[in-house]
């Protein structure tokens, strides 16, 4: 493993934080187009610190968790950075998920406070009734039952008077992140002040908040993707435009290079990420990465100086060398240090390598790439169908908007491909033979899609618009589709 280039604080990230925003007070934090209000960091820390001492107040110690279930505005991540200020331990929810699945995640952490948009209180009043201790729930907004967020807050009298909490040690809990939940159930991901602080570390690019100034942009490949098939950005003014930024779900060459044909000053960047990792393990050099990616169109970056990483055969555990493929094991200071109240046991290998899950290779530039996810793959016969290479020839189809291969149970084949679709709005007249017939025009024996296929009217998505193989599968094992 690299040798860290720096030492971490031992006084935790929310010292971190707090020094930080110390020193920039005057700069601008956050900006709210719709309200058209900003907020200083000097602002923004006052309230972070009144949060802190509110929920110290209301009793919460070091360790027990707090919930924030709301959209994005201005106060939204106060309780967040007041948590790390305190040492308490924040695990939040989205508004648009189902009531079961909300009961699913907080079953896990039991928090004690509960920070909730008006729109949602009704849910979480439903969710939290079945509690044995009820915690309290205080609504970002007028609520005649439960405590406006402001008067929530302790009024600061003297900023001097308050020092956020030294942690223990560094490995201390410090966040927990539900995954998203699209191959298995939602777990816990507990990252620490190690995981943290070491992401802070590598990161480099300072910036600050400019009001319509946009120059980098974070997208979804299947949202994007869908953009691409639709319409066009004339009438879309991105000037200010220098990095556009993917991830969340693989797109294609053709894809890439279309969107390259659509922005042709913008260097776009295939990000690479997992929850469990606190910041990208990859990065695109500053000097040559627009070159890069003009050569390699699929790279996810090369490794960050501060990451170990190795290519393995994913049965005999073999190190694999250039442009051979397998799974992709990462050792960082900025990984997790595994799941909440779960057995962690097979995200490590026995060396302590983060197992991702990832198929991968990387060539003589020392270039990476992500070909599948493992989950995702299965055994047709004795050969591995990986569903990507399949669902990019389904998605060349001119009717097809999106698709999904999974692996149906056979009992003499063991699994048989099958594609789940979603057609757009050319695809009235589609019907599913015509689709196995173009795939297997276009594939190998072993791609065929021998378990068929079946148009939906739409695919499940998470709340962060990955598609939900998990949901899907059991969907198709119990003929729900």
């Amino acid at each position: 493993m690299p040798e860290q280039t720096s030492i971490l604080d031992p006084r935790g990230i929310g010292y971190a934080y707090y020094l930080s925003m110390q020193k920039h007070r005057k700069k601008c934090a956050q900006f709210d187009v719709i309200t058209n209000q900003g907020q200083a960091y000097g602002d923004l820390l006052q309230r972070c610190i009144e949060a802190a001492l509110a929920m110290e107040n209301a009793g919460l110690k070091p360790g027990d968790f707090i919930s924030i279930c709301s959209g994005n505005h201005l106060d939204v991540c106060v309780p967040y950075i007041a948590s790390l200020f305190s040492g308490f331990i924040t695990a939040s929810v989205e508004p648009a998920m189902s009531a079961q699945e909300i009961t699913n995640l907080l079953n896990q952490v039991m928090p004690k406070i509960i920070f909730v948009v008006p729109q949602a209180v009704g849910v979480i009043e439903e969710i939290v009734e079945k509690f044995e201790t009820k915690p309290l729930i205080v609504v970002f907004g007028e609520n005649k039952k439960y405590i406006n967020f402001s008067e929530f807050l302790i009024p600061l009298t003297s900023r001097e008077e308050f020092t956020p909490r030294k942690p223990d040690d560094l490995d201390e809990t410090s966040l927990v992140i539900f995954s998203s939940g699209t191959t298995g159930k939602p777990k816990g991901i507990c990252h620490t002040h190690r995981s943290m602080l070491s992401s802070i570390k590598d990161s480099n690019n300072p910036w600050e908040v400019l009001k319509f100034k946009i120059d980098f942009l974070l997208a979804n490949g299947l949202q994007l993707a869908t953009y691409l098939s639709h319409q066009t950005p004339d009438h879309i003014k991105l000037e200010n435009l220098v990095h556009l930024c993917i991830g969340g779900y693989p797109i294609s060459k053709e894809q890439v290079l279309e969107i390259r044909r659509k922005f042709p000053k913008v260097q776009m960047i295939n990000m690479y990420g997992q929850t469990e990792l606190f910041g990208g393990p990859f990065l695109y050099p500053l000097y040559d990465g627009r070159k890069l990616t003009e050569k390699y169109p699929n790279l996810i970056g090369i490794p960050r100086p501060s990451v170990a990483w190795k290519i393995v055969d994913i049965e005999t555990e073999k190190i694999l060398g250039p442009n051979e493929q397998g799974e992709l094991r990462l050792k960082t200071s900025a990984q997790c240090k595994g799941y909440h109240n779960c057995d962690s046991s097979e995200t490590f290998d026995s060396e302590g390598w983060l197992r991702t899950g990832d198929m991968a290779y990387y060539n003589e530039d020392m270039c990476f790439f992500i070909t599948n996810r493992i989950k995702e793959s299965f055994k047709y016969r004795g050969n591995h169908v990986i569903p990507s290479e399949i669902e990019q020839v389904l998605l060349s189809h001119p009717s097809v908007e999106k698709a999904v291969v999974l692996g149906v149970p056979h009992e003499d084949d063991r699994n048989h491909p099958m594609a789940v679709i979603e057609l757009n709005e050319k695809g009235t007249d589609v019907c599913e033979e015509e689709i196995v017939k173009y795939v297997e025009m276009r594939v190998d024996d072993k791609n065929r899609l021998r378990g068929g296929v079946k148009i939906v009217s739409q695919i499940p998505l998470t709340v962060t618009d990955k598609i939900n193989r998990f949901k899907l599968r059991q969907m198709v094992l119990s003929n729900n589709v």
